[in-house]
């Protein structure tokens, strides 16, 4: 019988993880773009950020954010972080709305590339 030896994530470790792969997409992407890859490679691009985006506010929004909440008596820089969600949510929104045909689909993704690395 094997022993996992390796320990668990924390939160923020988890957090941490999640902006590098998340910056690693964007960049992706935005290679996809600058070459001029095929349409169909820069929708599946587009859509596994968004899935990344979402499931990453999600997860900040609904667990990390109330816990970090109880501990801290300044509530500024989650704030902030919410607003930048929403921001983000919005995009995810806009560029799932596009078509992949659509001139502002190749670029819609890199702005919301900034949101996961201000925190």
């Amino acid at each position: 019988m094997t022993t996992n030896t390796a320990r668990p994530l924390d939160a923020t470790e988890f957090l941490i993880k999640a902006h590098q792969e998340m910056k690693q997409l964007f960049d992706e992407y935005a290679q996809l773009v600058s070459s001029n890859a095929d349409t169909e490679d820069k929708r599946d691009a587009a859509e596994d950020i968004c899935t990344m985006v979402t499931a990453h506010a999600m997860v900040e929004d609904e667990l990390f954010y109330p816990a970090v909440r109880q501990v801290l008596d300044d509530d500024f820089l989650l704030n902030i972080a919410e607003v930048e969600h929403e921001g983000a949510s919005s995009l995810v929104h806009v560029i799932r709305a596009l078509e992949p045909t659509e001139s502002d689909r190749p670029a819609a993704p890199v702005p919301t590339g900034r949101y996961p690395s201000v925190r």
